[in-house]
């Protein structure tokens, strides 16, 4: 198949790159992005409706996101499938025809990273308090995803937990409540104009050479 030739080559992993630190999007006070494909709803208090957080609910064990910056609110039109994990060294091509799944208008909401992050949640899984992790998780086609997860203070993911199914609807649907808090009454906050260097992740933040230890 011929590569998609107007493919966005900012999204995809570069030779110079290693690692994100989530810790460090932390200090600078970024955001995650998270497109969706019906538009952005909210209840009378002025969140958004908690079925805005995701949909359909699984999702929210190991919730895909995107880092605002050089990844901007335009670039979410571009959904692509078959995108294999990247590791630091390894050559990318941009994506081929057959791994463009939709290029569609779509709306968004974000959330600041530290609202969440390591965070604790007032939620139990077999008696067990979770919370919120953040982790950097790079594709060939985007170097800028990652993901949300929950697990212990242990550090064991709560998508492995023997649940049973109502258990695991009362959780997910608790977690989703707990995600909407925080995202709270500004999910799309003023953005800088694509290609504003200012808004631009610079080099260096993309260069820790360990990565990140995340929930598995």
């Amino acid at each position: 198949m011929s590569p998609v030739i107007n493919y966005p080559p900012y999204l995809q992993p570069q030779a110079a790159f290693q690692h994100l630190s989530v810790a460090q999007l932390v200090v600078q006070g970024r955001y995650l992005l998270r497109g969706l494909n019906r538009p952005l709803v909210y209840d009378q208090g002025g969140l958004i409706a908690v079925d805005c957080v995701c949909n359909p609910r699984e999702r929210m064990l190991d919730l895909s996101v995107n880092l605002l910056g050089t990844f901007s609110v335009a670039d979410g039109v571009w959904r692509v499938t078959a995108s294999p994990p990247w590791q630091p060294g390894q050559t990318v091509q941009p994506p081929a025809v057959g791994q463009i799944s939709s290029w569609q208008p779509y709306d968004w909401y974000t959330v600041a990273i530290g609202r969440i992050h390591q965070q604790p949640t007032s939620i139990l899984a077999s008696n067990q308090q979770l919370y919120c992790h953040v982790c950097h998780d790079p594709t060939h086609a985007n170097y800028w995803h990652l993901v949300i997860g929950f697990a212990t203070a242990q550090g064991q993911n709560v998508a492995g937990f023997p649940l049973s199914s109502g258990e695991k609807k009362r959780m997910l649907g608790d977690l989703r409540a707990w995600l909407r808090q925080c995202i709270g009454l500004n999910p799309q906050p003023q953005i800088l104009p694509t290609g504003n260097a200012s808004n631009v992740i610079p080099l260096p933040y993309c260069q820790h050479i360990q990565p990140d230890v995340c929930p598995v």
